[in-house]
């Protein structure tokens, strides 16, 4: 008689100890499956940034590519956003953000070369400044968790067609 009830009060520690176990479990589960929503929607915007900043750069090769002389009377220093009208991109100063939450600029700035090589120089050693060339920085911005995410994508445009 003594020995059955002592098999009956371990029965109900068994089954305290398996709810813990598959509580665990589950709390496991629940905190990985909102660490992968959280993770992935990072992803997401990260990759939307790069892609949004690329194709800054590229609506000014279209704007290049069009005319020269506009692309070449944008200020120097300036940042512009873009916009796609009527079929072609235009810069323009008036502010604009995309789906709500990022923001684009494209700034253009001079190129000096060195004279005896006609290298780019990044630094200030260049000795000229090449009207026929220019950098563009298409920079894209955003707000996560209080904190300002910016990445941003350079390239030099040449007057090709001229």
């Amino acid at each position: 008689m003594r020995n059955r009830t002592a098999q009956q009060g371990f029965g109900l520690i068994e089954i305290v100890i398996g709810s813990a176990i598959i509580s665990s479990a589950l709390l496991g589960i629940v905190f990985a499956g909102g660490t992968y929503e959280r993770v992935s929607r990072e992803v997401r915007e990260t990759i939307k940034v790069s892609f949004l900043a690329d194709e800054g750069v590229e609506a000014m090769r279209s704007i290049r590519d069009d005319d020269w002389s506009v692309f070449a009377s944008l200020a120097v220093g300036t940042p512009y956003y873009l916009v796609f009208s009527g079929g072609q991109w235009t810069a323009t100063a008036t502010p604009d953000t995309i789906d709500s939450m990022f923001t684009r600029t494209v700034t253009l700035y001079n190129v000096s070369r060195d004279s005896a090589t006609n290298k780019i120089s990044t630094s200030s050693g260049g000795t000229y400044i090449d009207a026929e060339t220019r950098e563009v920085r298409a920079s894209v911005s955003f707000e996560r968790a209080a904190t300002t995410t910016t990445r941003e994508v350079r390239a030099y445009f040449s007057n090709i067609f001229e």
